[in-house]
């Protein structure tokens, strides 16, 4: 119903969207550059200092993005329950 407050909410979510990239790029280096493919950003996210990070001039208006799949795969029950019994601790559920 509100057509411009529906941009403006959208286009901070991808100056967010950003700023998170480049902030986790230390810790999850593929991921944040799979989000600056999405957002069509040329640099690599790990160069730019995060005092930078939201800077509003890259994402401007009209600034085209590539359509977003999944970031991570999908954790299956199965993969789960493995997990949980080799991490939780009991050996007795390790073993089986």
């Amino acid at each position: 119903t509100a057509p411009e407050q529906a941009t403006t909410v959208l286009h901070h979510c991808l100056i967010l969207i950003r700023c998170f990239a480049i902030a986790a790029s230390s810790m999850i280096p593929h991921t944040a550059q799979t989000l600056f493919a999405l957002l069509n950003q040329k640099e690599d996210p790990g160069s730019i200092a995060f005092v930078n990070a939201c800077n509003n001039a890259s994402l401007s208006k009209g600034h085209p993005i590539t359509r977003a799949s999944g970031l991570f795969p999908k954790i299956s029950p199965d993969t789960i329950t493995a997990l949980t019994a080799r991490f939780s601790g009991n050996k007795e559920k390790e073993e089986k």
